[in-house]
């Protein structure tokens, strides 16, 4: 299964803390005209196909569009790879490659902050599984989650710790 080392050490960490009480979602607003927005928890269960996902527990999963050049894990394709917890991480990975311009932000908690993904080229993103330096953190509990795909539509937004 396909996962970048921080996503995965973060995961490691958020399982071992846990999160009682958290309720987290997230969204999709895909303004491709194409494809199927997918979530997909770390161990491959399909959480959701379009429409948005609420969990009462932390969540570890990715989010990308199926375009049907991905694999069944994200594989191929831009991926939002999050750990939402009382200490949420959020990072754009293209390490397997580059398919629509992607973005996504926090909402609810830390609002305005995100990263978005507008090429291959993109900064903004997890290119190697020693490459941390693209995670987004917000320290809040109960965050939600928009990922906006096809980037163009998405607003400026706050990058950073």
């Amino acid at each position: 299964m396909f996962r970048s080392f921080p996503t995965f050490v973060l995961g490691l960490a958020f399982a071992v803390v846990g999160s009682a009480g958290e309720r987290h979602s997230v969204g999709f607003d895909n303004a491709c005209g194409f494809g199927t927005p997918t979530l997909i928890s770390g161990s491959g269960e399909v959480l959701s196909t379009g429409s948005a996902h609420t969990v009462n527990a932390g969540l570890n999963a990715r989010a990308f569009l199926q375009t049907g050049d991905c694999g069944s894990d994200g594989a191929r394709c831009t991926m939002v790879e999050m750990n939402l917890g009382a200490q949420s991480f959020v990072d754009i990975s293209v390490m397997s490659g580059f398919s629509v311009e992607t973005a996504f932000e926090f909402v609810n908690q830390c609002s305005g902050r995100g990263a978005s993904c507008p090429n291959e080229d993109c900064p903004n993103a997890i290119r190697s599984p020693t490459d941390g330096s693209a995670l987004v953190m917000c320290p809040s509990q109960d965050v939600d989650l928009l990922v906006r795909l096809d980037a163009t539509t998405a607003p400026a937004l706050e990058v950073g710790p």
